[in-house]
């Protein structure tokens, strides 16, 4: 990416990241990165091939700043345009029907049980995740 100094801001094909707010917009409107209560919020959700290139390009960015991302959401699709407790909300409906999903798949009939333990650990992983993003939620 290609700091534009007048603009304050990195820029590579359709995605910006400014290094100041720690914000990142695909295509100017999806916002993937922002920072909340302190803590830098990055969203993971594979919304397209070329918001996940981009995604990739910032996440690079953050590293060679050594900026640590605190919470890596991965479930919801809504960017942080639509605001932070909005989207932190959705990320833990989504993450509680992931859970729901791997449950079906466990109760499947026939299914295999290393496979069953390892949606166990799975559905053990996103509750944790969840727990994250309420602590964060409630954090004053």
């Amino acid at each position: 990416m290609k700091f534009i100094k007048s603009r304050g801001r990195f820029e590579a094909s359709n995605v910006c990241f400014y290094p100041e707010s720690l914000e990142a917009y695909s295509y100017n409107w999806w916002k993937f990165l922002t920072t909340y209560k302190g803590k830098v919020l990055f969203n993971n959700y594979n919304y397209s091939t070329t918001t996940n290139r981009h995604q990739y390009k910032v996440l690079s960015e953050l590293d060679s700043r050594d900026i640590k991302i605190h919470l890596m959401l991965r479930y919801t699709d809504k960017g942080f345009q639509l605001g932070v407790e909005t989207v932190l909300r959705d990320e833990i409906f989504c993450a509680h029907v992931e859970i729901q999903d791997l449950i079906t798949l466990i109760n499947k009939p026939k299914t295999r049980k290393t496979t069953n333990e390892k949606r166990k650990e799975r559905i053990q992983e996103i509750k944790d995740h969840i727990g994250a993003v309420e602590a964060l939620l409630e954090r004053e």
